[in-house]
């Protein structure tokens, strides 16, 4: 353990996305001393490095569509910034569906969209059909559009990571959290890990799928709602009459999602499978290749034709209404959260990891960080079955 800090000013567990994204603003802010801890021996080994890394603009609230609009800017100046590439591409987002009710909750987004100042078009399937002659637009009743980008989640992370070192944070890689060291009244004053134990006053929880574990091993009394899921993605070659400068596409009905992705596509079916959580991986999952034909080909006809292989499937941590938890988890004085992204973290957490920075600093911001609180959900909430898994 020589040259290890042994004591810091905050500790974060989990060198995800959220986790670098806190990091990153607490040492771009002032001079803080943060040790992000990290089970895996690098960074972005779980859910962050499997994203299909859509940096998603048209989301369900206000404040989540700003977010998403401030990561975008902030993307745009990595490569100068940092000194990396992150592979930004700005093909577009696209939604479709042929539900009356999905139509009706785009069209309502649209109008939160326009509120906040993104230009977001609703099409018809005509206008669709123009733009995009590969797609099927038989039933298809409404889509909606924006510019938004792709990055290379990996790269982003990368980003992240040299910005936070650079300005002192630690990284404690192989590191296992084994628990907390807690004093009177359940406050917080360390934690142990396989590496020795760090004194603190202040941890924050960003471990992805793990998170409500770790406020169960803190002794919360209401852990928060955080129900992870898998998703598979597959890889396509040889899909014809297709370009690879297509949007980000989501079919809301089969459902399913593509996207181009260097020489490439990425397809996912979207799924919502509730498994244990046994490694930082879930299985793949091998019959979904059974359902790609049947899903897609109704809306991308040559899919049929494609040459389909596997890709990798990884968690995303969801909520019951599909909004972040972030803030004090307000019976363990100490303890703060920065989960439950839903698969948006790529979008949504380096303007979150600032938000929540800001909290901790007790600067102002333009957000209210009481939105995403763990407040919001009843007290009796279930507990989800994944907490008694691990």
């Amino acid at each position: 353990m020589a040259g290890l800090t042994k004591t810091a000013d905050v500790v974060v567990i989990g060198a995800g996305i959220a986790g670098l994204s806190v990091a990153r603003a607490l040492t771009e802010k002032t001079k803080v001393k943060v040790v992000v801890i990290e089970m895996e021996p690098s960074y972005a080994c779980g859910s962050t490095g499997k994203a299909a890394g859509s940096v998603r603009r048209q989301l369900h609230t206000e404040t989540l569509t700003k977010l998403a609009c401030e990561t975008t800017n902030d993307f745009k100046t990595f490569p100068e910034k940092y000194g990396i590439e992150i592979e930004c591409e700005n093909p577009g987002y696209l939604n479709i569906t042929g539900s009356p009710e999905t139509s009706e909750k785009l069209i309502r987004e649209n109008a939160i969209h326009s509120k906040v100042g993104l230009n977001a078009e609703i099409l018809k399937p005509d206008d669709i059909k123009e733009r995009w002659n590969f797609i099927d637009v038989r039933n298809i009743l409404v889509g909606t559009y924006s510019h938004d980008l792709n990055v290379d989640p990996y790269c982003v992370a990368t980003a992240l990571f040299k910005a936070a070192r650079s300005r002192g944070t630690e990284f404690w890689f192989s590191t296992k959290f084994l628990g907390f060291i807690s004093g009177k009244e359940k406050k917080i004053e360390g934690i142990k890990t396989t590496r020795g134990e760090i004194h603190t006053q202040v941890i924050v929880n960003a471990a992805g799928p793990w998170a409500g574990k770790i406020c169960l091993d803190a002794g919360c009394n209401i852990i928060p709602p955080l129900i992870p899921k898998r998703r598979n993605i597959w890889l396509l070659k040889n899909l014809r009459n297709v370009p690879k400068t297509i949007p980000f596409i989501v079919d809301w009905d089969s459902p399913f999602y593509i996207r181009p992705y260097r020489e490439l596509f990425l397809l996912s079916l979207m799924e919502e499978d509730e498994l244990p959580l046994l490694g930082n991986d879930p299985p793949f999952d091998w019959e979904g290749i059974f359902k790609i034909e049947k899903r897609v080909s109704s809306r991308i006809p040559t899919i049929l034709e494609a040459n389909i292989g596997k890709g990798w499937s990884g968690w995303r941590t969801i909520t019951p209404d599909d909004c972040p938890v972030l803030g004090q988890l307000e019976d363990v004085p100490g303890l703060f959260i920065a989960g439950g992204f839903g698969g948006h973290g790529i979008a949504l957490a380096p303007s979150a990891g600032r938000l929540l920075a800001s909290y901790l600093l007790g600067e102002n911001s333009p957000y209210r960080i009481e939105e995403f609180s763990i407040t919001r959900f009843p007290p009796n909430h279930p507990i989800p079955t994944q907490v008694h898994k691990f």
